[in-house]
């Protein structure tokens, strides 16, 4: 196994994270004929919102890392209307764009 797979670890997805995930899916649906609007159709939402709940409820889980640019349309949504507990990062974004220069 790849050195960088040792620090992941998969979560059970439990009963906190389903009522979680009730609550993601009706704000999601509720705005989803304007991100069709906005040219970004959502067909999977129901797995969207199971991935940020998780993420969510999960305390000691401070970032959401994604290759998919297109959910951070969805964290927008989400955290105007819940106070989400986690940050989200676009893997394309280089590091010290979203965390500052550590070092000069």
């Amino acid at each position: 196994m790849p050195k960088a797979l040792k620090q992941l670890m998969v979560l059970p997805f439990n009963i906190d994270h389903a009522e979680q995930t009730g609550s993601f899916a009706n704000v999601l649906f509720r705005h989803k004929n304007s991100l069709k609007k906005k040219g970004l159709p959502r067909a999977i939402i129901p797995n969207d919102a199971k991935l940020l709940a998780q993420a969510d409820t999960e305390k000691n889980v401070i970032y959401y890392v994604t290759a998919d640019k297109r959910s951070e349309n969805l964290v927008k949504i989400l955290h105007k209307e819940i106070d989400i507990d986690f940050r989200f990062i676009d893997i394309h974004t280089p590091w010290n764009e979203q965390f500052g220069e550590l070092f000069e």
